[in-house]
């Protein structure tokens, strides 16, 4: 869902529930359904809460996604007590993990610390990637996107020459 979509719940009764009706619909043909929700807690994060099962929490290993998981948690809470009792936390996913640095290190033990004996941490993480970097980039600086781009096609070029020249 996008601003759009954001636009048309807004005002309709009972719009936290949009999704919860329209997945009862059509919930039978699947044996998952994953909702992925933008790191707010505005309506569309709400209607995916009150819509789901489980929920798995993915949190960047940085500072302040862990202090904004503290919101989320709360928010989560009080879904599952006035809006969908079901709700359950299947798990934090520790994602843009960068093992080679000390801050990583310690962004994970303070999760571990504080959340690890409440809720499930997975203990698979998503490794920081150095190419989805290099698109967050591209997206952010659209003035270089080209040179960007002719950069990393030469890189890769250069690269390729090395590995087929070494056989």
């Amino acid at each position: 869902m996008n601003h759009t979509a954001l636009t048309s719940l807004i005002g309709i009764m009972s719009s936290e529930t949009v999704l919860k009706d329209y997945i009862s619909l059509i919930g039978d043909k699947y044996d998952y359904i994953l909702v992925d929700c933008s790191p707010n807690l505005g309506q569309l994060t709400l209607n995916a809460l009150v819509a789901a099962d489980e929920v798995i929490i993915p949190v960047q290993a940085a500072y302040l996604p862990i202090k904004g998981l503290e919101q989320l948690l709360k928010t989560i809470s009080r879904v599952k007590r006035k809006m969908n009792p079901k709700l359950h936390i299947m798990g934090i996913l520790l994602t843009m993990v960068d093992y080679r640095t000390n801050y990583a290190s310690e962004i994970t033990d303070v999760l571990y610390n504080v959340y690890g004996a409440s809720i499930h941490i997975f203990d698979t993480s998503i490794p920081m990637s150095v190419c989805l970097t290099v698109c967050l980039c591209r997206q952010e600086v659209d003035g270089l996107t080209k040179k960007t781009e002719f950069i990393l096609s030469m890189q890769s070029r250069a690269l390729w020459k090395t590995s087929t020249a070494a056989r």
